[in-house]
């Protein structure tokens, strides 16, 4: 029979295996004390498989009646085996479905509790130091404008002064982009014609929008945005574009003949 023929191959595998280690273990030369820790781990690597061997012998015998119950005909319903094969693999399926869903639940808290982590060390550290850096470029930028200005208008004995300082607060300027890029703060601005947003934009006044299609787009810039990982710190402050439809021509009616004319008529009869 098939499952007779299963026994005897795991027994003589397991008989092979213990007569490899013996025939090794007899034939070992004399051992080095400089290699003894190698030996022993060979030793008990030899033990490890002898054990092994004994248990695929053990699990040989104990697998024949199974073998040979799966072999015989016999009715589903009085198949105890098959029962619990197919109960196992349903639980495992159902363990498996839990696991996915455990998963994805931790993944989500994971997600969460990082947004609150972050949103605490904006709130509670970076905002209030970040504002006030921000407040600071903004002064800076209005004192580099005054100096351009001036500048332009300025006679030879100043403009090597003033040209100095412009550079020297282009420098500062850098300066500050570079503490900004270690906070993880970046400055944007948006171009003309760009769609508004409304999370990233402040719009302070409007204009007229040339066309329908340029309604809720931006006109230009007037102080530049902040962003600290995507998140708003201060909005751009910008001119948007206004669409404003063409009121139809008026009509005027003018009523002829009569005594008295209307009072809807706008020039003499």
């Amino acid at each position: 029979m098939a499952s007779d023929d299963f026994a005897r191959e795991m027994q003589q595998l397991a008989a092979q295996a213990e007569r490899a280690v013996a025939a090794k273990q007899e034939s070992a030369p004399p051992a080095n004390p400089s290699l003894q820790p190698v030996i022993l781990g060979l030793e008990a690597l030899g033990r490890g498989v002898t054990e092994s061997c004994r248990v695929l012998n053990k699990l040989s015998v104990d697998l024949t009646p199974v073998i040979a119950a799966a072999t015989t005909p016999v009715d589903p319903a009085q198949d105890k085996t098959a029962k619990s094969v197919e109960w196992i693999h349903t639980h495992l399926h159902r363990q498996g479905q839990v696991e996915s869903a455990n998963q994805k639940l931790f993944d989500a808290m994971h997600a969460e509790l990082k947004s609150y982590k972050d949103a605490f060390l904006f709130d509670a550290l970076h905002k209030p130091f970040v504002k006030d850096l921000i407040t600071l470029v903004d002064d800076m930028a209005h004192i580099t404008a005054g100096v351009q200005a001036r500048i332009d208008q300025a006679g030879d004995s100043e403009l090597p002064f003033l040209r100095k300082l412009s550079a020297n607060l282009e420098n500062c300027g850098a300066h500050f982009d570079e503490i900004f890029a270690r906070l993880d703060v970046e400055s944007f601005e948006t171009k003309p014609g760009a769609e508004l947003d409304r999370q990233r934009h402040r719009t302070m006044s409007t204009e007229p929008a040339a066309t329908e299609e340029e309604d809720g787009t931006v006109a230009r810039s007037l102080r530049r945005g902040f962003l600290w990982r995507e998140r708003v710190i201060r909005p751009e402050e910008v001119v948007a574009r206004k669409w404003t439809p063409p009121k139809p021509p008026q009509i005027i009616e003018v009523e002829v003949g009569g005594n008295a004319p209307s009072e809807r008529e706008k020039s003499p009869a």
